[in-house]
């Protein structure tokens, strides 16, 4: 896939906590996904680190169950 083992642990955990299927999806050609856009104007510089490591640590746990 080309992520890394940290990647898809995130990966994994985020498509637990999001009940995400591991079905095909189920819209049609038609259809497009929807992106939300995120707009971070002042949030230059910020050190996610924390919650990165809160996230990996949360995602182990839930790999241990």
């Amino acid at each position: 896939t080309g992520l890394t083992d940290q990647e898809m642990l995130i990966a994994r955990w985020r498509g637990r906590h999001y009940e995400a299927s591991t079905g095909k999806p189920e819209q049609t050609d038609d259809e497009h996904p929807v992106f939300e856009e995120i707009e971070m104007v002042r949030c230059y510089g910020t050190d996610t680190s924390v919650l990165d490591a809160d996230l990996i640590r949360a995602a182990r746990d839930m790999d241990k169950k």
